[in-house]
């Protein structure tokens, strides 16, 4: 019996015939392969949100490696070290961390601007030393049950409002529905990241010695502050005007 060819199937019929069917698998074209690797190419090609993470990743950096580290000695010690290690590197994985979940995401220009404010008020609390004294450490002249509020509870609010923004704003680019009481889902989730933030320093305060972390009134004082700021994002919300300005869902 004669073997089938290669890429052919050999059959027999009923009458006695052979008959041999052929398979030809076709080759991808090289303009083919090039529109894929071009695809390819475009995939890995710097969108808005990259630049915005790389930016400040390369500006955190530069900060802390040379004028946070400069005034961190200045003003504690050596001894403080493993404290400035602890949140440097927890602060670049969360940046790192967001970038690698958010960089398919195209925010709107105006989202990034708010965003960018933000962490830039919380670069500015260990950059500047007005009168020697860390801007974040600077007190407000508020006081809450005989606690003085600082600069920290300022940066605190801002960022939870604008948190608030960035969360909507991600929402609408995952096509979520909108719930009832949009404003309140932002809040909570605004206000859970806030907690698992306190969390982090709890457990710094706990297993890092010669911390300056603070104390309970500081981690209260800390959530309290972004509660207030999701309650201007409510406010803010409440305004139909000013919410037309906010990103927008579709209803559910």
């Amino acid at each position: 019996m004669r073997s089938p060819p290669a890429n052919g199937i050999l059959s027999v019929h009923s009458d006695g015939e052979v008959g041999v069917a052929i398979s030809v698998r076709k080759e991808p074209s090289a303009t083919y392969c090039q529109g894929e690797a071009e695809a390819g190419i475009r995939g890995w090609r710097l969108n808005a949100f990259d630049k915005f993470a790389l930016c400040n990743l390369i500006l955190f950096a530069v900060l802390a490696s040379s004028v946070y580290w400069d005034r961190f000695l200045e003003f504690k010690s050596r001894a403080n070290l493993p404290e400035f290690l602890a949140y440097a590197g927890i602060l670049m994985a969360a940046m790192v961390f967001a970038w690698i979940k958010l960089r398919s995401l195209d925010f709107s220009p105006r989202v990034l601007a708010v965003f960018q404010a933000g962490l830039l008020l919380h670069f500015s609390g260990g950059l500047f030393y007005p009168g020697g004294v860390r801007l974040y450490d600077h007190a407000i002249g508020i006081e809450f049950f005989n606690y003085p509020l600082r600069y920290d509870k300022v940066v605190h609010l801002a960022n939870a409002f604008v948190g608030c923004i960035v969360v909507l704003e991600i929402m609408r680019l995952l096509k979520f529905r909108a719930p009832r009481a949009l404003w309140l889902v932002v809040s909570l989730v605004v206000i859970g990241a806030g907690a698992a933030i306190e969390m982090v320093e709890y457990v710094v305060v706990k297993t890092i010695p010669h911390n300056g972390v603070g104390d309970y009134d500081n981690n209260m004082t800390d959530l309290l502050a972004n509660l207030a700021g999701c309650l201007a994002f409510a406010v803010l919300w409440a305004v139909k005007p000013l919410r037309r300005k906010l990103p927008s869902l579709d209803a559910g």
